[in-house]
């Protein structure tokens, strides 16, 4: 039986959704490329019990290793930088430093 036009369910286009994106900027505040992914909304909505999402890490790092693996080197600029946030337990995510955990004000 075939569904009518009224009652199928509608997809938005790509380029809709695109619309309804907000404009991101780099650091120097120009428009990034929203063809690209965003690492950042990966970070946020990582799971890592979720297996896809734990696959999909692992693709993404033996793509960086085929293509460039200088960037997973510890002596790059993005490493060092996010060295100087502090490390996190990975059961509390409380951060550390100097062996000391640094508990949130509340």
């Amino acid at each position: 039986m075939e569904e009518s036009s009224e009652n199928a369910c509608s997809h938005p286009s790509d380029q809709e959704i695109d619309k309804q994106k907000d404009v991101l900027h780099d650091q120097a505040g120009n428009p990034i490329d929203s063809s690209r992914l965003d690492l950042r909304d990966f970070f946020d909505a990582y799971d890592k019990g979720d297996p896809y999402m734990v696959n999909a890490v692992q693709e993404l790092y033996e793509m960086i290793i085929d293509k460039a693996p200088e960037i997973l080197s510890k002596d790059t600029n993005w490493f060092r930088t996010w060295m100087w946030g502090g490390r996190r337990d990975l059961v509390t995510g409380l951060k550390y430093r100097d062996g000391r955990f640094i508990y949130p004000h509340v």
